[in-house]
């Protein structure tokens, strides 16, 4: 199975907090709360892990260096963000404004952003495909991931068949970033919390015995 970027569980908790936000709202510490930690600087000489190899996304994209990873992967300020849009028939419309490549991701991925189908009830995602791709070129950095997108974008005609496309690549190059994304501390946090409960049971039962 091809690596796939989305994390169902944690695209419901950051989709929320990217809706929640407010216009102009580039507090870095409000941005931590949606993105987790910092991301953290990389050594000039790491080289992505191999378990994160997507042949498909390689033959597309170039690798990002260290460096590149952690230019392109940077919160944006205000101003430098690009605005969506969530459609949905029964809900209405929701405004998102996005301030990372991770955030775009985190949008477009997350299942509810796809293409309109015919006859369905469920949301899709709008976004002025020419601006967001000059986005990621000019203002996020990622020119050889614009370049491929502009390219296969220009070959199609429909709106729908466009998104998915971009959705597509988008999933596609964010496997290679994968390696220098933070890692999810919410496990750990579980993990010791439960390894805690049970150091203290067992002390209890020693008590009581």
């Amino acid at each position: 199975m091809a690596t796939s970027y989305v994390d169902k569980r944690d695209a419901a908790r950051l989709t929320k907090a990217i809706f929640s936000k407010s216009p102009g709202e580039s507090d870095p510490a409000n941005e931590k709360d949606v993105l987790g930690t910092e991301i953290p600087a990389v050594e000039a000489d790491a080289a992505p892990p191999d378990d994160y190899a997507s042949p498909e996304a390689d033959r597309l994209f170039p690798r990002p260096t260290p460096e590149e990873a952690e230019h392109n992967l940077r919160d944006l300020t205000w101003g430098e963000h690009i605005v969506a849009t969530r459609m949905a028939a029964a809900r209405g419309n929701s405004t998102a404004y996005l301030y990372s490549l991770q955030e775009a991701a985190i949008f477009f991925l997350d299942g509810n952003s796809g293409g309109v189908t015919l006859g369905s009830s469920g949301s899709f995602a709008w976004v002025d495909l020419d601006r967001f791709v000059a986005w990621i070129r000019d203002t996020v950095g990622d020119e050889p991931f614009a370049a491929v997108l502009e390219e296969k974008l220009d070959a199609l005609d429909a709106y729908n068949d466009k998104i998915e496309t971009m959705r597509q690549l988008l999933d596609l190059r964010m496997t290679q970033y994968i390696p220098y994304l933070p890692a999810d501390e919410e496990d750990d946090a579980g993990e010791d919390g439960a390894s805690g409960a049970d150091e203290g049971a067992v002390a209890g039962e020693s008590a009581r015995e």
